[in-house]
């Protein structure tokens, strides 16, 4: 199995501000867009053809990763003039989808086998395999039981608290014959948890599940996309992270400028450019992007700074994202998971 499919066509409003002005699958993890973990790992995992589904926001996609020839692997863009739907957006690449394919979710960040679960798929003889995980809360997803073959014998989408008969569900990565496509209707608003997979369970072609053994995430939320980093951060999933390593968990770019007075306590990352004033305190699960000024006396815990801010002195930020091109003044407090959306100048004081 050689070619994937990458679902990159998401609106990503459960993450808005976040994904005001940039596509979801282009949010930064660690101060790298998700695609590019995502895109890694396929590589790695032998990949050498992906199709991105794309929407007419995603030109930054086609931007960033161009014919995928620096990532080491060729990519091919669809592009939905209205939204298709999770398995509409795969019927649509249907001309290039002639053999078996792996599908993934544009939101998540895994390390899984992939090669396992192939071989899982090739030994089952199903037209589809889901990749499950276990959760605790399968509200956001597909929930799915299978029996002791991993043939699936129940599937319901989204199920209400109510409905909730167990914890596996749908990672939103699959694979699949090209025969599937032949479930799919064309040009129509088709999705594979409502539609696609259910009406499968009617079937005798084969529907299965595997769960996978490594991490597997969506960043859907705000509070998942605050997790994935801070496990990212504390080693929990085995995915470089591109920065020289200073002691145990301590990420740092090696442009970076740390004043030396300023105190910093792992697991901390610290991007290209940035600036850390005269008794600043970077405090664990930081996350500093690239061209960031912290100024003198300030403080950050549990925060996620993307690229090109400024923070004034003596500020304190704890729990909040602060989002591209934003200046904050300083003397101010922020915390509880605050959002300072992207591309503004902020003066934040405190009054």
């Amino acid at each position: 199995m050689k070619k994937a499919v990458i679902m990159a066509g998401g609106q990503g409003k459960r993450l808005r501000p976040l994904t005001l002005k940039i596509p979801k699958p282009m949010v930064p993890i660690v101060n790298k867009p998700c695609l590019v973990y995502i895109v890694n790992h396929l590589k790695q995992s032998g990949f050498t053809e992906i199709i991105m589904t794309i929407n007419k926001r995603n030109n930054m996609i086609k931007d960033y990763f161009q014919d995928g020839k620096a990532f080491g692997v060729k990519i091919h863009y669809v592009e939905e003039v209205e939204p298709l739907g999770t398995a509409g957006s795969i019927k649509n690449c249907a001309p290039l989808l002639n053999e078996p394919f792996l599908v993934i979710s544009g939101d998540a960040v895994t390390n899984i086998s992939i090669q396992e679960a192939i071989d899982f798929h090739q030994r089952a003889g199903g037209i589809a395999t889901i990749l499950l995980a276990t959760v605790n809360n399968p509200t956001q997803f597909g929930m799915v039981l299978t029996n002791r073959d991993g043939r699936i014998t129940r599937f319901l989408e989204k199920p209400k608290p109510s409905e909730i008969f167990g914890r596996t569900v749908n990672t939103g990565i699959y694979l699949f014959e090209p025969e599937i496509l032949s479930h799919i209707d064309k040009e129509v608003a088709v999705d594979f948890g409502k539609n696609v997979f259910p009406n499968l369970l009617n079937t005798d072609e084969g529907l299965y599940g595997y769960c996978v053994k490594n991490y597997w995430n969506d960043i859907g939320t705000i509070s998942e996309y605050f997790n994935t980093q801070f496990n990212l951060l504390n080693g929990e999933i085995n995915i470089d992270i591109p920065q020289h390593m200073v002691g145990s968990k301590y990420y740092l770019d090696v442009h970076a400028q740390i004043h030396p007075t300023a105190e910093i306590t792992p697991p901390v990352y610290i991007g290209a450019h940035a600036q850390i004033g005269p008794h600043v305190r970077i405090m664990p699960h930081t996350i500093i992007g690239d061209h960031v000024t912290i100024s003198d006396n300030s403080e950050l815990s549990n925060t996620i700074i993307w690229d090109h801010v400024y923070v004034g002195s003596h500020t304190k930020l704890s729990q909040t994202i602060v989002c591209n091109h934003t200046f904050i003044e300083g003397e101010v407090a922020i915390n509880n998971k605050i959002i300072v959306s992207d591309h503004k100048n902020y003066i934040l004081k405190q009054v």
